[in-house]
């Protein structure tokens, strides 16, 4: 480990404690004959200080959903419910070992451990059995430390990978293409990210929202300031110009940042404040892919290549019904508590005062284009309607796109 070699003392400041005190220095990085072993180290040390149990559990609960055998599925769940109770016995039987002789209950500490017992050897059998008929499974739900070339390998030449490490002393993000790893060190904690954070969801909220003035304003400032430290500064820049499709891997705190939300940091002009669909949204400059970690690439990349032969083919599209009968009607002002002002369901009369939607038929009918024309079915205007789709046949459709807005 280059932890221990004497060039590098210092670099990793209580990394174990979860510090993000990397001191790195600009002229150690410029010596090139140790830069690369250097990143490789941090990238390793950034995927172990990751894998704390909340990202684990996000990462199996994504996979408990997502299982495509609903045996598995079962099996998953079983296993859950069976670690909680496994956990809970446990604790009762240590409880049972700290009473006093005279009062414990023997018989009864005896039958919960005969019963956690059983437990555990079932657990052994249903680990043994998803290992012998689900080992894409196992490879998913493992957390696997992945080294640098793996990466470069998997990555074609305009995509990128982000990465992020944050803590209360600092943030660190890593960017890989596929031939480079570039590790930026920033002061921004992670109460000062997730503070920005907060600010962006809350634009969003729409609680206390009864009408458009209600609606909270967006805080192009927090957007701008996390993409020009996140993305968009100097380190990143030069390289992401020629990337189109960015995989970001986040954790924590990073979970809740909309990343397509983030607004480039160039000055804006008045125009541009004054309207949201003039602002250069990040989402404008690169698709997205957000992953549970770094090891899914590897096995969503390996399966998409396996499933190539058996691509997608039937489509149904349904989006820009018919509201305003009268075109370029003034738009109206609908309040929110109208709209269900007969409980949970919607006042489709009130609805069918909304704005026309034509861009939603655009939508679908690129989205189509990449179907063979037998295979598709678009419904439009009168034909988007809750009888119609109610009377659809989507048994053996592979895509269905509803295009709201």
């Amino acid at each position: 480990s280059i932890e221990n070699q004497n060039q590098f003392k210092g670099i990793f400041n209580g990394i174990l404690g979860r510090k993000l005190d990397f001191a790195i220095d600009d002229s150690l990085l410029s010596q090139e004959i140790d830069k690369n072993s250097l990143y490789q180290e941090i990238f390793k040390l950034t995927q172990l200080i990751n894998s704390n149990k909340t990202d684990l559990s996000l990462k199996k609960m994504g996979l408990r959903v997502s299982a495509s055998s609903e045996e598995l599925k079962n099996i998953i769940f079983k296993k859950d419910q069976q670690k909680i109770i496994i956990d809970n016995l446990s604790k009762e039987i240590n409880m049972f070992k700290t009473q006093e002789k005279q009062i414990r209950d023997f018989e009864k500490e005896k039958e919960k451990i005969d019963k956690l017992n059983k437990l555990l050897i079932n657990q052994d059998e249903l680990n043994t059995y998803i290992y012998n008929n689900y080992p894409e499974y196992i490879e998913l739900s493992s957390n696997q430390i992945m080294n640098l070339d793996s990466i470069f390998n998997l990555l074609k030449d305009d995509e990128a990978l982000l990465y992020f490490v944050s803590d209360f002393s600092a943030t660190l993000i890593v960017l890989i293409t596929n031939n480079d790893i570039i590790v930026s060190r920033i002061e921004l904690t992670s109460d000062e990210i997730n503070s920005h954070i907060n600010r962006i969801r809350e634009s969003f909220d729409l609680t206390d929202v009864y009408s458009i003035r209600d609606i909270k304003p967006f805080p192009i400032e927090s957007s701008q300031l996390l993409y020009k430290e996140l993305i968009g500064n100097t380190l990143f820049e030069e390289v992401l110009t020629s990337k189109k499709h960015l995989f970001i891997v986040p954790n924590g705190i990073f979970y809740s940042l909309p990343f397509s939300a983030l607004i480039d940091d160039k000055i804006l002009t008045d125009e541009e404040r004054n309207n949201y669909s003039n602002l250069p949204w990040l989402i404008n400059k690169f698709s997205f892919s957000i992953l549970p970690s770094i090891h899914s690439l590897k096995i969503f990349r390996s399966r998409y290549i396996l499933e190539s032969n058996s691509s997608l083919e039937t489509f149904i599209g349904i989006g820009n019904p018919l509201f305003q009968d009268i075109e370029k009607i003034e738009e109206k002002e609908i309040s929110f508590n109208q709209i269900f002002s007969k409980g949970r369901l919607a006042d489709t009369s009130l609805i069918s005062q909304f704005s026309q939607l034509p861009e939603t038929q655009t939508e679908l009918t690129m989205i189509a284009e990449n179907f063979s024309k037998n295979n598709v079915q678009l419904y439009f205007q009168k034909e988007a309607t809750e009888s119609m789709i109610k009377n659809l046949n989507f048994k053996n459709t592979d895509v269905i796109a509803f295009s709201t807005h």
